[in-house]
């Protein structure tokens, strides 16, 4: 027993030994390998100048175009309140582009107290692979303070729900958002209980539910979370029905940049298989064609064969041009006010010696300029030289500049008004995200207390002197957030509201006719022979200019 206990004993001490030297040519080795050959990302340090008091956690979203968005583990800051803090976020090797990073201040209870977000670029020169002299871009990110009512609400044990949303490629898991999730929280959809329910936090669900299939694919219904103490939120939401296939599956992603713009499908290879043929921009100015020849089995190439064309093809038509029995591609180019045919050599290609480009007399194109954000007097200038139209949105207005130039009382008529666009908030939404002092300007500038925001904004808009004025249907509506369009830097959960047809009513549709006929926006040749185009049999009922309780069900 003793023998046996020294030669054990002289083995560990021979294993340690031996794992001391090892240990310490890892250390050389590795030294050395960085000094020849290793290559680190380039790291994003991003600095909190001040940390809230009472944080008890950071979390952070990093994301970029055409990149998920990436949670990164929640960060204990409980003992820097008051102080700068410091963190570093390392995108993968090789990364370039925008990157927007999103953090977020949370209490010991998992309550929301701050939040703010910020973008950096990485370029190829911060990114050159060697060790020694990698720059590390700083991103300032001081946080704004998030509305009492979600702290008070996620304190008080008061669940209030943000977003309801389906998994892009498993859409029987949801995620629920908000604040107020207590430990033991349910859900219901139509009284059904959704399962697996899942509390991340005070501010995430997840959970599972029942695909009930529907004849458009998509149904409404009534979301219910009831915290163990009793205390409930609801929500309307869209449910999808129907499973789609994972994208990844069939995607076939084009060069950065490519645009495309127009698509349409034939055999152009007489294989007796279905190719697919893609017009758009390339680099902001010129254009692009390409072809994605079949094959077999669904399957189409990673990478098109691309023609690269002088002008955008905005819209593309697939036909035998030189009667040569083989398909030819006409394009339009609104820009270039061309028609540009690429003829098929035989075998399904387009080679630049076989473009032939069309002057076209288009005449006045109807083009609306998107000129939104920072804008220059030159930009200006250039657009009123076009003879272009630019954008007015009444959320970006209130800022309390009197000058503002979407405050309405600032435009000229050559211009498109909006309540908001398909990356805003609703307007209900963004009115109930404004501070107390930004309400009371929006008050005193429509002459009313807000209640019906949705409306006062669409009637702001119609009364102003822009030639032509556009309503999302979710303002029509007076719908919340829980019916925004879109998010930006977001990549999943977006684009997925639809209206219902029972949310269209006669109501809504003659209290735009009344706003339209009171500011001369009706046909004038309809309205002098006396017709009505919205002229309803039906009686007046949930007239939204005068009773704001339609069959939306929405205040």
């Amino acid at each position: 027993m003793s023998g046996t206990r020294a030669e054990s004993c002289a083995g560990d001490r021979a294993l340690h030994r031996a794992a001391l030297a090892l240990r310490s040519a890892g250390l050389w080795i590795c030294a050395w390998l960085s000094l020849v050959s290793c290559s680190w990302p380039p790291s994003i340090v991003v600095v909190v100048p001040s940390i809230p008091a009472g944080s008890a956690t950071l979390s952070v979203l990093v994301s970029s175009a055409g990149k998920q968005a990436t949670e990164m583990p929640r960060l204990d800051v409980a003992a820097f309140a008051g102080q700068a803090y410091r963190f570093g976020v390392h995108p993968p090797l090789g990364s370039v582009g925008v990157f927007s990073v999103a953090i977020a201040a949370y209490d010991k209870g998992g309550c929301l107290i701050n939040a703010t977000s910020g973008d950096i670029e990485l370029t190829a020169a911060d990114n050159d692979g060697f060790v020694y002299g990698r720059p590390e871009r700083d991103l300032q990110l001081p946080l704004d303070a998030a509305p009492m009512e979600y702290a008070a609400s996620c304190h008080n044990g008061v669940p209030t729900i943000r977003s309801f949303v389906q998994d892009e490629d498993d859409p029987t898991l949801v995620i629920i958002t908000g604040w107020g999730f207590a430990p033991g929280i349910t859900a219901q959809l139509d009284g059904v209980a959704l399962t697996n329910v899942v509390r991340k936090d005070a501010t995430r669900l997840e959970a599972r539910l029942t695909m009930i299939a529907s004849p458009s694919g998509l149904r409404g219904g009534s979301l219910l979370l009831t915290n163990p103490d009793g205390k409930t939120a609801t929500l309307q939401v869209s449910v999808y029905g129907v499973s789609f296939a994972p994208r990844s599956k069939n995607s076939y992603p084009l060069d950065t940049a490519l645009e495309p713009v127009a698509v349409a499908v034939a055999d152009i290879n007489k294989d007796d298989l279905p190719d697919v043929v893609v017009s758009g921009l390339r680099n902001t100015s010129a254009g692009f064609l390409g072809v994605y020849l079949n094959q077999g089995g669904g399957k189409y190439p990673a990478k098109p064969d691309v023609l690269e064309l002088p002008n955008t093809g905005d819209d593309l038509a697939i036909l035998d041009v030189n009667q040569d029995g083989h398909l030819d591609v006409a394009v339009i180019s609104t820009m270039g006010g061309q028609l540009l045919v690429a003829l098929n050599d035989g075998t399904g290609h387009y080679n630049p010696g076989q473009t032939q480009l069309v002057a076209l007399p288009l005449g006045f194109v109807p083009i609306v300029v998107e000129d939104l954000g920072i804008i220059t007097p030159d930009v200006v200038e250039l657009r009123q030289q076009l003879g272009l139209q630019g954008m007015k949105v009444l959320q970006f207005a209130f800022d309390g500049d009197p000058d503002n130039a979407y405050l309405p009382h600032t435009y000229g008529s050559d211009c498109v008004v909006y309540t908001g666009t398909h990356d805003n908030q609703t307007t209900i939404g963004w009115f109930q995200s404004c501070n107390e002092i930004e309400r009371q300007q929006i008050q005193t500038y429509i002459g009313a207390d807000g209640s019906d925001i949705a409306w006062d904004f669409i009637r702001l808009a119609f009364e102003s002197v822009a030639d032509l004025a556009i309503i999302p249907l979710q303002d029509v509506m007076r719908l919340g957030d829980d019916a925004r369009m879109n998010r930006p830097g977001i990549a999943f959960g977006n684009w997925k509201w639809r209206y219902l047809s029972h949310q269209l009513n006669d109501g809504l549709a003659r209290g735009l006719r009344e706003l339209a006929g009171a500011y001369g926006r009706l046909e004038r040749p309809a309205i002098e022979r006396g017709y009505d185009p919205f002229d309803y049999s039906a009686p007046d009922t949930a007239h939204p200019l005068y009773d704001r309780h339609d069959s939306t069900g929405v205040k």
